[in-house]
């Protein structure tokens, strides 16, 4: 995979083509499509962003990861990718506790 510069926000752009590219022309393959959706649930609460119990964050997976990088998005694309090591080795486990 080449996206050009080293960057979570052009990362994210390349995936987003890939997912339509897969939904026009109706590739489906759950390995190559993890669900974002809880993805980004799953990084709010490993970074605490739980109050009262419900998860209080909309800013998406990769806003998360870049303000936790401090706005640094090449190291925010290394961070990613062991934040989603860890997401697929545990599972949605995390989530359970909380209303999504």
């Amino acid at each position: 995979m080449y996206i050009g510069e080293k960057k979570l926000s052009i990362l994210q752009g390349f995936l987003h083509g890939f997912y339509y590219a897969s939904s026009v022309y109706n590739v489906h393959d759950e390995l190559a499509e993890p669900d974002f959706g809880r993805f980004h649930d799953w990084v709010a609460v490993y970074y605490g962003r739980v109050v009262d119990g419900r998860i209080n964050s909309v800013a998406g997976w990769k806003n998360i990861i870049i303000e936790e990088c401090k706005g640094q998005e090449e190291l925010a694309v290394d961070v990613f990718f062991e934040l989603y090591d860890k997401f697929r080795s545990e599972g949605i486990g995390n989530l359970k506790q909380f209303e999504i």
